[in-house]
């Protein structure tokens, strides 16, 4: 008995329990959480995001019944080909949900901080006893756990749907948090965008051009450097130079989906460049805007 009492004090004197305790007294993530709900609530009266989610990887089984279309039950059961098509149709079905949650994280944070704004409560939530980070942290909850949770909740669906069409679970896995990464990013540059902005259309726009930077200019960059490259070195300098490309997140998440069928030199090259740029610069990235809008959050603006 004294065991679990001094198992559930030092649970109580944990960092985690602590900062849950702090957050479910915070005010602001309570009020927002409510007025996020109600709002998609009332954009989403015929479809949930459940239901666009098993859309989603609806696909596999779409597009394995087309090009196995014409076949006969045995060949079906019994073909390689089917499972790989079955296989390269969840990949696209992967693509389509780190771009989906990460245009959620968008939609459900750039109107936050500019919401205050518009109905002239900005600076009364400055004045209240609540620290900068507070704000911050109740503001970016009520972004990061209702999508986290439903991604959550819907993993194991997408972890059956990987395992049969023969995706290794370690990459099922890796997805996962490589998309509660990216909900946290695009939530953290959608409240960038939202303190930076008067209008939600002015943060609105702001968060998409960052967005689509990090997903178009890397490519364009790389494809710029290979024409170069490709004709002032021989041999295969072009190959890796491509370093921009590191930058996206859809070609970080071809290297964890496809690593392993070929290993070469190339291959691990752009794996681990690929890991370490998501932990070097979007995580910097991260904290630079956490710091940037504390810093913003500290000051009280004037009338």
């Amino acid at each position: 008995m004294k065991a679990i009492l001094k198992y559930i004090n030092w649970i109580r004197r944990s960092s985690l329990y602590i900062f849950i305790n702090r957050l479910i007294k915070n005010p602001l993530f309570i009020k927002d959480l409510i007025i996020q709900k109600r709002i998609n609530n009332k954009n989403n009266k015929h479809i949930t995001s459940w239901t666009i989610y098993l859309l989603i990887y609806y696909f596999p089984i779409m597009i394995a019944h087309i090009f196995t279309k014409g076949t006969t039950p045995e060949d079906i059961v019994f073909s390689s080909k089917v499972l790989k098509n079955c296989q390269y149709s969840f990949i696209l079905s992967c693509y389509i949900q780190i771009l989906y949650y990460w245009y959620r994280g968008i939609c459900e944070s750039f109107s936050l901080f500019v919401r205050e704004k518009e109905y002239k409560t900005f600076e009364s939530i400055i004045n209240t006893s609540l620290s900068p980070e507070d704000i911050l942290i109740g503001k970016f909850w009520t972004v990061f756990y209702p999508l986290s949770f439903e991604l959550t909740v819907l993993f194991p669906f997408f972890f059956s749907m990987g395992f049969l069409t023969g995706v290794p679970y370690i990459k099922l896995f890796s997805l996962y948090f490589l998309t509660i990464f990216f909900i946290a990013f695009s939530g953290t540059i959608g409240l960038w965008a939202s303190v930076n902005s008067k209008t939600a259309e002015n943060a609105h726009v702001l968060t998409c051009g960052i967005i689509g930077l990090i997903l178009f200019a890397p490519f364009i960059f790389s494809f710029i450097l290979v024409i170069i490259c490709k004709y002032l070195f021989c041999g295969p300098v072009y190959e890796i130079i491509c370093l921009p490309l590191f930058l996206n997140p859809l070609f970080s998440l071809t290297q964890i989906l496809f690593y392993g069928k070929e290993i070469t030199f190339i291959s691990l090259y752009y794996l681990i460049g690929s890991i370490l740029t998501l932990v070097s610069v979007y995580s910097t990235t991260t904290l630079y805007l956490w710091k940037n809008i504390i810093k913003q959050l500290a000051v009280i603006p004037e009338e």
